[in-house]
């Protein structure tokens, strides 16, 4: 089965009350889209500070979640002076505590977290496979 490969070292996904804030009523406007269905990269983007250190330019991926979660690489924590947990997307377990600035408000969130390496797969493309009860896959790349 060939995938495409995508890599996405940092991004934040904003819960409805955490975008409200950092944002108030601005509309977020999609950027590009991804090759998740439905998912896209925002107009938006979001400042990431630490006691550290700071990241700008953080872009928001829409659409609005339930949660907030910020999703950044081993390299950005170093960056960061924090030590952010590897993790499901959606598990914020022991996740790092981030101040989010955003144009109209800061805030401060135990959101960070390094995401697990996983691949994305349609449900047509699970079933097609086989795949429903499969927790790891192999890949090989072609050069």
């Amino acid at each position: 089965m060939k995938i495409k490969l995508g890599i996405s070292n940092r991004h934040i996904h904003l819960n409805e009350e955490d975008y409200e804030l950092l944002f108030g009523k601005e509309e977020m406007k999609v950027k590009n889209k991804l090759s998740q269905t439905g998912q896209y990269a925002s107009n938006l983007t979001v400042d990431i500070k630490t006691e550290k250190n700071i990241i700008k330019n953080v872009r928001v991926i829409g659409p609005i979640r339930t949660y907030t979660q910020l999703e950044i690489s081993r390299t950005d924590s170093y960056t960061l002076g924090i030590k952010s947990p590897v993790r499901a997307s959606g598990n914020l377990s022991g996740a790092s505590r981030v101040t989010i600035i955003g144009p109209n408000r800061t805030i401060s969130r135990n959101c960070g977290i390094i995401a697990e390496r996983h691949i994305h797969l349609s449900p047509e493309d699970v079933e097609k496979r086989n795949l429903q009860n499969v927790k790891e896959v192999s890949v090989f790349f072609n050069s």
